[in-house]
């Protein structure tokens, strides 16, 4: 009797589990880095970190969409070793309704003119202006070259979509220093998930 009645509730309890991770919400966190650049002085690596909570739409079967919880980019600078990463500051952002307005083109000239100089100051406090302009670069260069030696900062894409920053060196590499990484949880967002 006693057995018959453990294992009526561990089936429960399996079934249970089952139907919430089908069924109940999916929670992911996602660490992307779109883009980085060398320091003036070749020594260090500037580079965006973007942490973004979202809730994939379950019922989404085509296309992979979600709802972004919370997002936010960071200024970062490390050395090159990938040691000594010190956050240097949130990058100011538009709110998740200017970015509704803005995909449907109803965003106000006037407020994405303001937040643009909001972004600019951000990093003029920050960084030269050397430095800004290849870091904008690095949203679209593929690689670039160390001002003082041989280096190349590589950013590499898998069939996944996966970005790597690594660091080639006479042809090998020397080092990778950044990946994406995308984390699940089911039912709870975990309270390290932190944007």
């Amino acid at each position: 009797m006693k057995t018959g009645v453990k294992v009526s509730l561990w089936l429960v309890g399996i079934v249970i589990l089952v139907l919430v991770v089908i069924i109940g919400p999916e929670y992911e966190f996602v660490t992307t880095y779109p883009a980085a650049c060398w320091s003036d002085d070749g020594k260090q690596i500037i580079y965006l970190e973007n942490k973004e909570l979202s809730q994939p739409l379950k019922l989404a079967v085509v296309n992979r969409a979600s709802r972004t919880l919370k997002s936010a980019t960071y200024l970062v600078i490390m050395d090159a070793d990938g040691k000594k990463k010190k956050e240097v500051g949130k990058v100011p952002d538009l709110t998740n309704e200017q970015k509704d307005l803005m995909k449907g083109g109803r965003l106000p000239k006037n407020e994405l003119e303001e937040m643009n100089n909001i972004i600019d100051e951000f990093y003029l406090k920050n960084l030269s202006k050397n430095e800004i302009i290849r870091l904008k670069k690095g949203w679209l260069v593929l690689n670039e070259k160390n001002p003082k030696d041989d280096r190349v900062l590589v950013t590499a894409s898998t069939e996944v979509g996966i970005e790597i920053f690594k660091i080639i060196y006479k042809d090998k590499i020397e080092k990778k220093i950044l990946k994406t990484s995308i984390s699940k949880s089911y039912l709870f967002i975990p309270f390290w998930w932190k944007v």
